[in-house]
């Protein structure tokens, strides 16, 4: 493993607890001017921040990363899509046409698209970071999916890019991703972390019908008897993506500088616990946005422990699930932080 990955992971390991900060917290939701727990499920996410970021701010700077990256595997037939998809909704992208660009906007977002392995050429945009480490991931049913080296410059460009946003005062984090045939990687990934049956892993994706389902289920079946790792970058090298080894680094980063990380759909919480594995604290940063469509994505926010808050049958990606979450965010911590207690606001408690 790469020297510098090697030390973030040490880093992570020796972060302080944040536990006195939650206690903290949660004595406070105890005073504030309502009846107990009123709030329900935004307190509990005022919790989740809190648990975090080792403290509750405002967390009103906030940047959403698009990583983009083609793969082999679409000559397998397991899109509903073809893979030059990908390459035009980068562009789509940069144009600012898509949904993500949008919802970036609405909720105040930094977006940044990067174009981590796709065969490409786009005109530069302020928005845009066109540093490909490869070409596109290799057909991981019949090869290793990632190559070493460009997926660990992947994880740390990964890395690079979200501290560089963070020293510039971002206070939360979210990814998205594009990637035509990247719900197979998510579904392979899925299957081995987490041990559930491949029927369960494997969905839709983009659109697909039953016998297009049944040739995906084929495919993650083949592709997971190739080989059998057992290391956490072993097996993101066999049956991963380069768009998911940015995300994993973008995860690292937000977990060793505690600011905490929106999860998107399936494929970032793919990314996600391939980092859960890595670095086991990591998951203390991680707040779910949603529950998708996809059967996969309820398996894996139940791996990582984490809750979903919005149940709105969200299936694009592009981060976003993650882009409707950040005003939450900022809401649920506002309101616990700037709510007045009984005593401040001079309101009699409960008898």
């Amino acid at each position: 493993m790469n020297t510098d990955i090697q030390q973030i992971l040490k880093n992570i390991a020796k972060q302080p607890s944040t536990d006195k900060a939650l206690e903290d917290v949660r004595q406070r939701i105890d005073q504030l001017t309502m009846p107990p727990r009123a709030m329900g499920s935004a307190l509990d996410l005022a919790e989740e921040l809190t648990c975090a970021a080792g403290e509750l701010s405002q967390f009103q700077k906030s940047h959403i990363f698009l990583f983009a990256g083609e793969h082999g595997v679409t000559e397998e037939g397991v899109s509903a899509f073809p893979a030059e998809v990908t390459r035009q909704m980068v562009l789509n992208f940069v144009q600012g046409g898509a949904a993500i660009n949008q919802l970036s906007q609405s909720v105040g977002a930094n977006l940044t698209v990067v174009n981590m392995a796709t065969a490409g050429e786009y005109p530069e945009h302020a928005q845009l970071v066109d540093c490909p480490v490869a070409k596109g991931s290799a057909n991981l049913l019949k090869e290793s999916a990632l190559e070493q080296s460009a997926m660990e410059k992947a994880i740390l460009l990964g890395a690079q890019l979200a501290v560089e946003s963070i020293n510039q005062g971002t206070q939360i984090i979210a990814c998205g991703e594009m990637g035509i045939g990247n719900t197979t990687v998510s579904s392979c990934l899925c299957h081995v972390l987490t041990g559930c049956s491949i029927e369960d892993a494997v969905g839709a994706g983009t659109g697909l019908d039953d016998a297009g389902r049944q040739r995906k289920k084929e495919v993650v079946k083949k592709a997971i008897k190739r080989v059998s790792p057992k290391e956490p970058l072993e097996i993101l090298k066999e049956w991963g993506g380069y768009e998911f080894a940015g995300i994993i680094g973008v995860i690292l980063a937000c977990a060793q500088h505690r600011v905490p990380f929106v999860l998107d759909g399936f494929n970032v919480t793919a990314a996600a616990a391939v980092a859960k594995v890595l670095a086991p604290r990591s998951v203390e940063v991680m707040i779910a946005s949603h529950q998708g469509a996809e059967p996969g994505h309820k398996i894996l926010l139940k791996f990582l422990d984490k809750k979903a808050y919005l149940h709105w049958g969200l299936r694009l990606g592009e981060g976003s699930g993650a882009a409707l979450m950040l005003p939450l965010c900022q809401a649920a911590a506002r309101m616990v932080k700037d709510m007045a207690t009984f005593e401040e606001a001079a309101v009699s408690s409960k008898k």
